[in-house]
């Protein structure tokens, strides 16, 4: 069972006469706050760093690092690295430039 805007509902569930499917995932999905860049954020885990990534249209994900909890997150790490409630997130972009 899991809670819509229109009450408990099952997997299969009629709402306003239409059968809505619902993937068993959604069950175990929580929703929970991280900061992100300074900003509290209410997100949907679980949640991997680049679906987070993604939410948030990163510019240029290629070129952004990432901390976590005041911790670098390598990039190849990116897919597997979880994002937690409480998390603190930074995306960083590092500037160059001068004479």
């Amino acid at each position: 069972m899991f809670r819509s805007e229109h009450g408990a509902c099952s997997e299969t569930d009629t709402v306003k006469g239409m059968e809505k499917t619902v993937p068993r995932a959604v069950e175990k999905e929580t929703m929970s706050q991280i900061k992100v860049n300074d900003e509290t954020l209410e997100v949907q885990l679980p949640l991997s760093l680049s679906e987070l990534m993604a939410l948030q249209q990163v510019f240029r994900p290629e070129m952004v690092s990432v901390q976590i909890n005041g911790v670098f997150i390598e990039h190849g790490q990116f897919d597997e690295t979880p994002v937690r409630e409480g998390d603190e997130v930074d995306f960083l972009y590092f500037m160059g430039g001068g004479r």
